[in-house]
């Protein structure tokens, strides 16, 4: 009877480790992939970041030439910046204050919050709330003086979707080889 059992208890240790094992592995390769296709999605962030250069020196030469934001000719130079980057564009005043906004976010509620992050509420987008907390960059006027920060959004939802689904589909794939496991258990 003890052999019976020590070897029971053997087999389950060893379809255990097994299992564990090829756990562990499963588990490395979907990190990896999931890592790679993060750090792809950040590289490309990182040229959109340089590509804020252009809006950057547009927005300062519209606050030189009209010397407020909330001027006309202020407004529509956020409208063309935005257009020509292809992207939604939000400047906040030194204060911190929504100052202008390019036209694809009329209606949108847009509010600073905790650690510098922006929140947009977005009905053209379905109702849908972004989160930038990417750093905003500063707009000097003619003296060097930053007299504002614009804000730079994705034109849509797929572009942030790997960013934010890094987590959730390593759990996902965990999750089901977990399941695999146990049942092969």
């Amino acid at each position: 009877m003890r052999t019976l059992r020590a070897r029971l208890l053997a087999a389950t240790a060893a379809v255990l480790a097994a299992v564990l094992t090829a756990l562990a592995l499963f588990s490395a390769r979907v990190t990896r992939i999931e890592l790679h296709r993060l750090e792809n999605v950040l590289v490309s962030e990182r040229h959109m970041t340089q590509s804020a250069e252009p809006v950057r020196r547009a927005l300062e030469e519209a606050y030189r030439s009209a010397g407020s934001w909330a001027t006309e000719m202020a407004r529509s130079a956020v409208a063309r910046a935005a257009a020509a980057a292809g992207r939604e564009i939000v400047v906040l005043d030194e204060e911190g204050r929504v100052a202008a906004r390019s036209p694809g976010l009329a209606g949108a509620t847009i509010a600073r919050i905790f650690g510098g992050a922006l929140q947009v509420d977005s009905p053209s987008r379905g109702g849908a709330r972004i989160l930038i907390r990417a750093p905003s960059t500063p707009v000097s006027d003619a003296a060097g003086r930053v007299v504002g920060r614009f804000y730079l959004i994705p034109a849509s939802h797929a572009a942030l979707e790997p960013a934010r689904s890094f987590a959730g589909s390593a759990n996902r794939w965990l999750a089901g080889a977990a399941l695999a496991a146990g049942l092969v258990a």
